[in-house]
């Protein structure tokens, strides 16, 4: 049960709240850049406010679903369609497999999140999957990579 990463855009992570408690040996704490709206994405699905997220930066994101799931949106307003057709930010938009989910460009702003129910599975490095590319950390594999096209992330099974 997973997502399909099609366009990768400028800049899209995987992020959680970060890591916290290594910095006294250099290492970043990492996490998304617009706290408020990663919480909110969480919070409309009841995810645990740490679940991972898609972190997207000025837009030309996009992905397919290859499962049933919901999600939600928040952030800045990045032109996000679903199957080509215009939706809202900051609510929750239920797909199903074969959905796909397209960001244009930045019309406001710069960093949008994708949440899903239960958050992506991840791999967690020094407790969190937060990416800081500088410090190749974090991730879906850890070396702190941007997502590339034909990524696949994995979702939680629907419950």
């Amino acid at each position: 049960m997973s997502i399909k990463v099609i366009s990768g855009g400028p800049l899209s992570l995987v992020q959680d709240l970060g890591r916290f408690g290594h910095q006294s040996i250099g290492v970043t704490t990492g996490g998304p850049m617009d706290e408020h709206a990663f919480s909110w994405a969480n919070r409309l699905l009841g995810n645990l406010q740490d679940a991972a997220q898609i972190e997207v930066t000025l837009g030309h994101f996009s992905c397919e679903f290859e499962v049933n799931t919901t999600v939600a949106i928040t952030g800045a307003d990045l032109g996000v369609c679903i199957n080509d057709v215009p939706v809202d930010i900051w609510q929750t938009h239920n797909v199903i497999a074969g959905d796909r989910l397209r960001f244009t460009a930045a019309k406001r702003g710069l960093r949008a999140y994708i949440a899903v129910v239960g958050g992506f599975k991840t791999t967690k490095t020094l407790n969190s999957c937060a990416t800081v590319m500088r410090d190749q950390l974090g991730g879906l594999c850890g070396r702190g990579k941007s997502l590339m096209p034909v990524t696949v992330l994995i979702v939680p099974p629907a419950s």
